[in-house]
């Protein structure tokens, strides 16, 4: 081989080593060491500090308990025994303590139900399973419910399914009343319960 022919054979080689670094660095593996120093770094990072305790990580998971349990975080019921506890004498003491839903007007006839701040004409209302005309009609309310004579509520808040039938836009909202067998104590078959009023505002007396 001539000298010639070597020398073009160096020029080459040493060429094409300068001119593809980045090639041959993307093949080349990485250090061990690298690796082994980022993990170090990670623990090193999540130590406790001088005079303190590393503890093991806890995880903590419960199963939710009551009525909403399994139904999701938008649904909200009212059954019998929060009914029976509260002891309403309208809308508005029926969905205390529900921060989702609102009830405005003074007296029962003229009560209209929010949720979320959005009115009754937006919600899908049913009593019994029928539905009602929840358009209002100038400041009266749309329906007038005794609550003695409720058995469960319930409310589906935010966009309802589709099962919730058409103008659920803000959401679904059923009232369940007590059917006959639910005034009767066990082993009768007459009944009825009387309740009583006394307004000390106005001195006067409601049965």
């Amino acid at each position: 081989m001539s000298s010639d022919l070597l020398r073009a054979l160096t020029v080459s080689i040493a060429m094409s080593i300068f001119l593809c670094p980045d090639a041959l660095a993307q093949s080349a593996p990485v250090p061990e060491t690298e690796a082994s120093t980022s993990a170090t770094e990670e623990n090193e990072d999540s130590q406790a500090p001088a005079g303190g305790t590393q503890l093991d990580t806890i995880l903590v998971l419960d199963v939710g308990a009551g009525a909403n349990a399994t139904a999701g975080a938008n649904l909200i019921t009212i059954d019998q025994q929060e009914i029976d506890r509260k002891k309403p004498q309208d809308l508005r003491e029926v969905f205390s303590g529900e921060p989702q839903i609102a009830v405005g007007g003074a007296i029962p006839s003229t009560q209209k139900i929010y949720v979320n701040g959005v009115d009754e004409n937006n919600l899908a209302v049913t009593v019994d399973g029928s539905r009602q005309n929840n358009k209002v009609f100038h400041h009266n309310g749309t329906y007038l419910l005794d609550p003695a004579l409720l058995k469960a509520a319930s409310v589906q808040a935010g966009v309802a399914p589709a099962d919730a039938g058409p103008g659920a836009l803000a959401g679904s909202l059923g009232f369940e009343t007590k059917d006959a067998v639910d005034l009767l104590e066990p082993g009768r078959n007459f009944g009825g319960f009387v309740t009583g009023i006394w307004d000390t505002n106005s001195g006067t007396f409601t049965t």
